[in-house]
């Protein structure tokens, strides 16, 4: 298996931010993967969040919390099977990281997961199919993007892309990178999808002042987009 390397310096170079958090939600079993899950089950549109690499962290699931607010049931579930890397595991700088994104943080799995859940979902009458995912979750969100029934996509501070997973596709996207993502990357990026034939319902906002990761610990505002951005495709 070939070693996949992380190319965002930024990611998962810190751990993540520490904060106390009562969740409102519930952790069940659904597609046979640990979630939590937050809102009504009878709702007829569905968000699944794709976690960064650190998780089940309390700024997460509080995002989970605040999605909710679209209306549509939320899942988070574990895409590491219980093994999100480590926050001690930066010294030697990344070695760890390199194992971590060559076995369980590959992103082929975490796609596979997402498709269990998105026939679930839809096995369950649900109607309306949205992804959003942190770092590492940007790209199984763009990845899924291209095969699964899903109707659209939102990656927060997004790593490990490349401009193929633009092209290939198939739902708007609303991209929010921060101010350590590559900048021409993310241009082509949001130009390709520009060009697809849902380009008016992309969107993007580079947050030019905030730091890779900033939207699973601290972003009122990227929630607030998201939101409202959800809703209009509903």
């Amino acid at each position: 298996m070939a070693t996949i390397v992380n190319d965002n310096k930024a990611c998962c170079s810190l751990p993540p931010v520490e904060a106390e958090y009562t969740p409102k939600g519930e952790y069940i079993d659904v597609a046979g993967l640990k979630s939590y899950t937050i809102g009504d089950k009878e709702s007829k549109s569905a968000i699944i969040s794709v976690m960064d690499v650190f998780g089940f962290a309390p700024q997460t699931v509080q995002a989970a919390d605040l999605l909710s607010g679209t209306g549509a049931y939320v899942i988070l579930f574990d895409a590491f099977d219980g093994k999100p890397l480590r926050a001690d595991a930066f010294s030697p700088p990344q070695t760890p990281e390199k194992t971590f994104f060559s076995t369980v943080g590959a992103p082929g799995p975490g796609v596979e997961k997402v498709a269990k859940i998105v026939a679930e979902l839809k096995g369950n009458g649900v109607e309306k199919i949205f992804v959003i995912g942190y770092c590492w979750g940007a790209k199984v969100a763009i990845l899924s993007a291209a095969t699964a029934p899903i109707d659209g996509i939102i990656m927060c501070h997004p790593s490990m892309l490349a401009l193929e997973d633009a092209e290939n596709c198939l739902v708007p996207v609303a991209n929010f990178p921060s101010m350590d993502e590559n900048v021409e990357l993310m241009v082509g990026i949001n130009e390709k999808l520009k060009s697809k034939p849902f380009g008016d319902k992309c969107i993007t906002k580079t947050y030019v002042n905030e730091p890779h990761g900033f939207a699973a610990a601290r972003a009122d505002d990227v929630y607030q987009r998201s939101i409202n951005w959800i809703k209009s495709l509903l």
